[in-house]
Formats: structure tokens, C-alpha cells, sequence
């Protein structure tokens, strides 16, 4: 830790000294305004509101001797990693270009912008600024209604056709939480580096940090549910497991509404029973895998256990969030 004297200047005003390779490395100059902020007996210092605007990151993704899925995760990396422009080199006829379209349009405020025979550019242009991260967590709780009711709805629908519609919904607004988790963690990434940022959304470190817990559960518990509906149009058992499962499932939805209006509303209450009340969700599933006779109805009781696990984790979150 840098130490500095303090020093008087006239009559009613003290001086410090900054240091030199702060003030280069952030490009400043004399006359230049600075933030201040008093919290908890310290000051923290930081460049004011009208920042410079800072550099754009580039970075160059080569497609050769790579599989899809590779070129997937460097993409979705780079745009986590807050990169603004991505451009994507091919080596030849390159015949993998609508999967590698498709992967841009799900990353929300990429757009591509140039495209020739032997590349692709991407940029972002959202301003992460302009993003609302409660917002984004009312969403994605939306989303995820939707979701579970549709996942119990499996357990009771015996038309095949109407089964496979309901686990292709599912699965489809499996891909909007995903992106809704993609631009959170992109903008809170961005937030916590920059603190300019986490100001002109109007949220501290620690916010932004709870925040992002709270979305992560909340992609978790999406997963699960694509992950139980697939299971469950594939898998063949009795109507009294099912109607068991199905009875376990719409308790977790109650929990998951129970947590989510803890969440919004302060309440410790809530909170807590519904910590308290997991290991019990967590009993029934355990039993109803004693009567589960083949692998895809293990997992789906697996996928339960998961989900009631998380919801258990945001209760945690609202109960380890107060001052």
C-alpha cells in the first residue's frame, strides 16, 4: 500500500499528492476533475463522469483445423471477456457460416458488419451503460415461469406431438436466458473494471457482485428445466412416477416463487423457510429415486435435486445481501 502526507494548502484546505503512473496511465492532465466518493471513514478516488473514452479491444479468431463448438467458446469468450470488435479469419471456402452467424446473433449487441470470403467481423454496439441489470432479472425470472410451468405440463401431457411442443419451447427460451446471462455478466464484467460504468448504472461493487449471483442461479435453474423436458419426452415411465414427479416439481415452483418475491422484496421471512425447507425437497427426490428404473428418470430426479439446490443458493444470496 502507497502511503502520502497529507499537506496543508492556506486556510482551509488540504492537499494530497497522486501518484505519477495513476495519472499517466489514465491519461490525465491539470485541470482534469476527479470523483470522489466517502465511504465508511475512507475516500475513494476514481476519474469523474465525463471519462475519456476508452480504447476498443480487438481480438482475432482463426477458424482453422477447429471444430464448431471450439469456435463457439472462443466467441462467447471474447464477448465475455468484453472484447468490442471480433473478427473471425477462415482459411478457404469456409462452410460452417451459418452455424458461425447463428453464434454471433445469440450474443446480444454483436452485429456483424463486415464479411468477405475470408473473414467476418463482428462489433458490439450496445452501450453497457444503458443496460439495467434489474431489468435483466426480472426477465429472465419471467422466462424462467414460463418455463416450469411448461416442464410440469410434460409430466401430464400424453399426446406425443403436444410433448415435443412443449420441450421445443422450452429448449428455445433456454437460448434467451442465455443470452440475457451472456449480456449481464459482459456488462457487470465491464461495471467492475471500470468503475465509471458501475456509476452510470447506478450500482456499487457489492450490488453488482449479488447481482451476478442472482443471474447465475437463475441460468442454473434454466438449464434444468431444458435438461428435464428433453429427459422427459425421451423417457417411458408408469403414470404414478409420473404424477409423483410432477407433484415434487410444482412444489419447487412454489419455492422458486417464494424465493423470487424474497428477492424483490426484502423479505428475510421468506427467506429463510425456504432455506430451511430444502432438505426436505431434497428427501422427496432422494425417495423418488429409489423408484426410478432407468437412467433418464435418475436424471431427471437429478435435475430436480439441482434446481431446488439453487433456489436454496438465492435464498442464501437475499439473506447474505442485508447490512
Amino acid at each position: 500500500m502507497d502511503s502520502r502526507k497529507l499537506m496543508e494548502f492556506g486556510k482551509s484546505s488540504y492537499i494530497i499528492s497522486l501518484p505519477k503512473n495513476w495519472i499517466r496511465s489514465n491519461k490525465l492532465k491539470k485541470g482534469d476533475s476527479l470523483h470522489l466518493k466517502e465511504s465508511a471513514g475512507d475516500i475513494i478516488l476514481s476519474l469523474s463522469n465525463e471519462e475519456k473514452e476508452l480504447p476498443q479491444k480487438k481480438i482475432i479468431i482463426d477458424t482453422k483445423d477447429k471444430s464448431i463448438g471450439w469456435i463457439k467458446a472462443e466467441v462467447v469468450g471474447s464477448y465475455l471477456n468484453c472484447y468490442d470488435l471480433i473478427e473471425i479469419r477462415f482459411n478457404g471456402l469456409e462452410t460452417r457460416l451459418p452455424q458461425i452467424k447463428e453464434i454471433i446473433r445469440n450474443l446480444s449487441g454483436l452485429e456483424i458488419m463486415e464479411q468477405t470470403s475470408s473473414k467476418m467481423a463482428a462489433k458490439d454496439i450496445l452501450n453497457p451503460k444503458e443496460v439495467d441489470i434489474n431489468s435483466i432479472i426480472r426477465r429472465m425470472d419471467v422466462i424462467l415461469r414460463s418455463m416450469i410451468d411448461d416442464g410440469i405440463s410434460c409430466f401430464s401431457e400424453t399426446n406425443r406431438e403436444k410433448m415435443e411442443t412443449l420441450e421445443i419451447n422450452i429448449r428455445q427460451r433456454d437460448e434467451d436466458i442465455n443470452r440475457l446471462y451472456f449480456l449481464s455478466h459482459r456488462v457487470i464484467k465491464n461495471a467492475l473494471k471500470n468503475p465509471s460504468f458501475g456509476r452510470a448504472l447506478g450500482m456499487d461493487p457489492w450490488q453488482l457482485y449479488s447481482s451476478a449471483l442472482i443471474i447465475l442461479r437463475l441460468e442454473k435453474i434454466g438449464d434444468r428445466q431444458k435438461r428435464i423436458a428433453t429427459l422427459c419426452l425421451n423417457s417411458k415411465q408408469s403414470k404414478k412416477w409420473k404424477n409423483d414427479v410432477s407433484l415434487i416439481y410444482q412444489d419447487m415452483r412454489d419455492k422458486y416463487l417464494d424465493v423470487m418475491k424474497s428477492y424483490y422484496t426484502n423479505n428475510l421471512a421468506i427467506a429463510f423457510e425456504v432455506e430451511t425447507s430444502n432438505k426436505n425437497r431434497i428427501n422427496n427426490c432422494n425417495e423418488l429415486l429409489k423408484k426410478s428404473d432407468s437412467a433418464d428418470s435418475a436424471r431427471i430426479i437429478e435435475n430436480l435435486s439441482a434446481m431446488t439446490t439453487s433456489i436454496k443458493y438465492i435464498s442464501r444470496d437475499v439473506i447474505g445481501t442485508q447490512d
